[in-house]
This record gives structure tokens, sequence and C-alpha cells, in this order.
């Protein structure tokens, strides 16, 4: 009976042992499994870092044309406003000088009237001296 039960604990131990050793086994398998997870989540924390890197690089070129953009904008507003100013002080002479021209066309042509008149004048003076010349004895010899 001793014997028999002898062997019945080596028998106990050797599959305690055998126990013993597949847990061992699935516990090294898990220390790699956790250091080949520890190593996956160091490179993807790595990548991480990049890619928060490049947004905020990305960010900030996005700001920087905003801020760019919005000057470019301030400066064509200043731009359109300045040539609006030129456009109507350009308005504002012409005006003046159209009213300028209107005023010397009609001075001019009260100048042609004058004129006109002055030569209706003088074709009748010039009229009345030949008709001197002609009907006085006098003058016909001059």
């Amino acid at each position: 009976i001793a014997e028999g039960n002898e062997d019945h604990h080596l028998q106990i131990l050797k599959e305690a042992e055998n126990i013993l050793q597949g847990k061992k086994t699935e516990l090294e398998r898990l220390k790699d499994q956790i250091a080949a997870n520890q190593r996956e989540l160091l490179l993807l924390d790595q990548l991480l870092g990049q890619k928060k890197e490049e947004l905020h690089l990305l960010q900030d070129g996005i700001a920087q044309k905003k801020a760019n953009l919005k000057e470019a904008l301030q400066e064509g507003e200043i731009e359109v406003t300045d040539k609006r100013r030129q456009i109507k002080e350009v308005r504002s002479f012409l005006e003046q000088l159209n009213a300028q021209i209107n005023e010397k066309r009609t001075h001019l042509s009260l100048i042609k009237q004058d004129i006109g008149k002055e030569e209706t004048t003088l074709q009748a003076v010039l009229g009345q001296i030949t008709k001197h010349k002609t009907a006085s004895p006098f003058l016909q010899g001059a």
C-alpha cells in the first residue's frame, strides 16, 4: 500500500511538474507577447509623436496662410479704397474740365457770332465804299 501511495504521489508530482512546466512555458509566451506589445506600443508612441509634430506644423502652416491671406485682403481693400478715391478725383477733374470746355465753346460761339456781325458790318461798309467809289468821280481815279 505504501508503494502504491508513493507511486500515486510520484504520479501526482509528475502531473504537477508537467502543469508547472506548462504554466512556465505559458508565462514565457506571455512575457514574450508583452515585450512584443511594449515594442509595438513604443513604435506607436513614436509614430504618435511624429504625427503630433506633423499636425503642429500643418496647423502653423494654416495659421501662417490665414495671416498672409488676411494681410493680402487688407492690402487689397486699401488699394480698392485708394483706387475709388482716385476715380472720384479724376471724375471731378473731368467734370471741371468739361465745364471749362463748355465755357470755352460758348465763348468761342459768341466770338464767332461777333466776327460774323463784324464781317457783315465790314461787307456793308465795303459795299457803301464801293457804291460811293462808283458814284463819285473823284474817288474813281484813286
